[in-house]
């Protein structure tokens, strides 16, 4: 019996108290263990930063159907979209709104229709189509058509480096040279956890940044670019960015030293989005802004949609 007594005491004695701490120490380490599984902000960013320019060619093999037809057009969209601004104006002589091949943003109802091809990662070509529902308001700098080229990753802190060309491309034959063109190298980020907190209230809003450096080569024109976009909920938004001239004197007066937003905007293809945009040479010195610019009826509203094969 006595050996018994000492068996039973030195048995485990499983209370409330030591069933919660065992709990919650499981608890403790599988938080730790999915704390070292989740990648770091830092990390995050290095990771989408080095893989910038991907190159994989392996899936230029991969048929995604078994219709060769839909194979071939595989990557490539289709988006359509109407622009109305909110203030007309006839055509302009005058150098402070506009010349040769550059001025302020069309006055003028439009249609847009796009061709984007990505055939392989973030690589893309596109062209665009502009139909002018005033012929009569048309600028010599609205181009008939546009087209860019180059790498687009969406990811943050993944490098960005395209080139576009809309200034003036006139189906007669007409058009810039391509020097004349921009080249933008560029990045998206998102914040960082710390500063993320204070700034999205966690109520399904989010907030995602911008920067970026755009030459003109043939004029040796810089442009640097800051932006944030602030989704409110279920794809309302605002916008804003900010703009610097580095070169003294090649900002010209349809150039803004801001630009800002708002609307609705889904990026699935099948969705309609409605926007508000304006970058019509605003300045935030007034006296530097040029007659017909820089007001809120000098913006523009769209409706666009967009498919994909």
């Amino acid at each position: 019996m006595q050996r018994l007594r000492m068996v039973l005491m030195r048995r485990p004695q499983f209370t409330l108290a030591g069933m919660v701490i065992i709990l919650a120490n499981t608890c403790a380490a599988e938080d730790s263990n999915a704390l070292k599984s989740t990648p770091s902000y830092l990390d995050t960013a290095w990771q989408n930063f080095s893989s910038s320019f991907s190159l994989p060619l392996d899936q230029l093999y991969i048929k995604p159907y078994d219709s060769e037809w839909r194979n071939a057009i595989h990557g490539l969209s289709l988006s359509v979209s109407a622009s109305h601004p909110l203030t007309k104006s006839t055509p302009s002589n005058s150098t402070d709104l506009g010349n040769a091949t550059q001025g302020v943003s069309a006055t003028n109802d439009t249609i847009t229709i796009g061709l984007k091809y990505t055939p392989l990662s973030y690589w893309f070509a596109s062209i665009n189509r502009r139909i002018y529902l005033n012929p009569d308001l048309q600028k010599p700098w609205d181009p008939d058509w546009s087209y860019s080229f180059g790498y687009s990753d969406w990811h943050p802190w993944a490098l960005s480096l395209v080139y576009s060309n809309n200034l003036g491309n006139d189906l007669g034959g007409e058009r810039p040279d391509f020097d004349a063109g921009q080249l933008t190298l560029s990045t998206g980020f998102s914040l960082p956890p710390w500063l993320d907190h204070l700034v999205v209230s966690g109520y399904g809003d989010s907030i995602g940044c911008n920067t970026g450096l755009t030459l003109t080569p043939n004029s040796s024109k810089l442009t640097g670019s800051f932006g944030c976009k602030y989704t409110i909920m279920n794809g309302f938004y605002i916008n804003f960015g900010l703009f610097y001239y580095p070169k003294s004197g090649t900002q010209e007066a349809w150039n803004p030293d801001y630009s800002y937003g708002f609307g609705y905007f889904d990026w699935r293809p099948g969705s309609i989005s409605v926007q508000y945009a304006n970058s019509s040479g605003n300045r935030f010195n007034k006296s530097d802004t040029a007659s017909g610019t820089g007001g809120f009826n000098n913006g523009s509203l769209s409706l666009s949609w967009s498919h994909s094969w």
